[in-house]
């Protein structure tokens, strides 16, 4: 089981399967990581970045299997190709089905795990500090100004379509740009 500081979610009721699936792809060690092929995969829309965002941010983790990969979020067609996951994570899936039958719908072109307990959603103070991570890690701009200036504007693309309280705002900033004035 996860411990309290691996976790980007509050603690919800989950069977051992599911906690081993959800932090397989959304804990700390792992967010950074299911975030780039997220947004990698979302690439047909015209904003992929900030609209794969938008979504972790808005819905909850849904695990629902398709022929091509996992669906993690509840009423969004964005998928995590098996190919493109870690053998740990393809694991995770397996395990959950194999061990816990009885909780899986079928249907002709998906499986759709049954929780019974409330929907789990992602932090989103730990969710937009692992993309700004990404972004002002990145090496494909040399400039760290210009980085910056790529997270902002993602960011204020973010908090057009979701309302992000001033302490949310705060512990950002202070995080990723070491301020303490809000974006």
């Amino acid at each position: 089981m996860a411990n309290k500081s691996t976790t980007i979610y509050d603690q919800y009721i989950m069977d051992s399967n599911e906690l081993e699936l959800v932090n397989a792809f959304f804990s700390k060690d792992s967010l950074l990581s299911s975030l780039c092929v997220l947004c990698k995969i979302n690439k047909n829309n015209p904003d992929p970045i900030s609209q794969t965002i938008i979504t972790i941010l808005n819905c909850p983790i849904h695990i629902q299997l398709t022929l091509i990969g996992l669906q993690p979020f509840q009423g969004r067609d964005i998928t995590f190709p098996y190919n493109m996951m870690t053998s740990h994570q393809r694991d995770c899936i397996k395990d959950m089905v194999v061990s816990t039958p009885s909780k899986w719908n079928t249907y002709e072109h998906a499986m759709v795990f049954k929780r019974s307990g409330s929907p789990i959603l992602l932090k989103p103070i730990d969710v937009l500090i692992e993309l700004c991570s990404m972004i002002l890690s990145s090496k494909i701009y040399e400039d760290k100004r210009l980085r910056v200036a790529i997270c902002n504007i993602i960011l204020q693309r973010i908090q057009a379509n979701i309302p992000l309280d001033k302490t949310l705002q705060t512990q950002l900033n202070e995080h990723v740009f070491s301020v303490k004035k809000p974006i």
